[in-house]
């Protein structure tokens, strides 16, 4: 208890990689829209910026966490049209441009038995045309799944409980031989709620384990 760095229960590692928390609210935008923009970006620049390769194979597929199954549903349908279009507008080179084919559900909305195949393809590299570009997903990663190629993860609204957005924003960055996860919490700027997280952001975050 002399070292606030090591609690007996929990020690510091300082040289290991963590996880990045990036907290964004869209002024004068739906909630849909911010998500739209937010997530191009993340998918183009993983093709434009010079990363290494085991970089880009962490962060390659994004990983889209929801608080319900309705507003997973609205991103499902976007992502077959919107993203693609918004990629188009923010490439730089057409040659570089990326393509967004492989969408993957991970809800209760699919057959249990379809469970294990999407966690099989969350395996595939980034070097595999068949490997998954985008997971929506709800709160159903956040128990069991552990896949250690995943680094990227946007977060669509605070989640109800602490605990929660914990558990959630776990399921990345779980590999300290990989580049750090990139945890992007996107907030609504018409909830008093999310204002009031992004408001408080560092503080929030700085005492997450409290």
């Amino acid at each position: 208890g002399l070292d606030s760095d090591d609690s007996y229960f929990a020690e510091v590692d300082k040289e290991t990689m963590g996880r990045l928390y990036i907290g964004v609210m869209g002024q004068g935008h739906t909630p849909m829209t911010t998500l739209v923009h937010t997530s191009a970006v993340l998918s183009q620049a993983v093709v434009e910026t010079e990363i290494t390769d085991r970089s880009k194979d962490s962060w390659w597929t994004q990983v889209i966490y929801h608080n319900s199954k309705r507003e997973l549903g609205k991103t499902m349908t976007l992502s077959r049209d919107d993203f693609p279009e918004r990629i188009k507008v923010i490439t730089s080179d057409s040659a570089k441009m990326r393509d967004m084919d492989n969408v993957d559900e991970l809800s209760a909305n699919i057959r249990g038995i379809e469970i294990p195949e999407v966690l099989s393809r969350l395996d595939i590299p980034s070097s595999d045309p068949q490997s998954v570009d985008l997971l929506p997903c709800t709160n159903m990663i956040s128990v069991g799944v552990d896949v250690s190629r995943l680094g990227c993860m946007l977060i669509l609204g605070q989640p109800k409980t602490t605990a929660e957005y914990i558990q959630a924003s776990s399921r990345v960055g779980r590999d300290s031989s990989r580049p750090s996860g990139i945890v992007v919490t996107l907030y609504s700027s018409s909830k008093p709620r999310d204002r009031s997280h992004y408001e408080n952001f560092v503080a929030y975050h700085r005492s997450l384990y409290r």
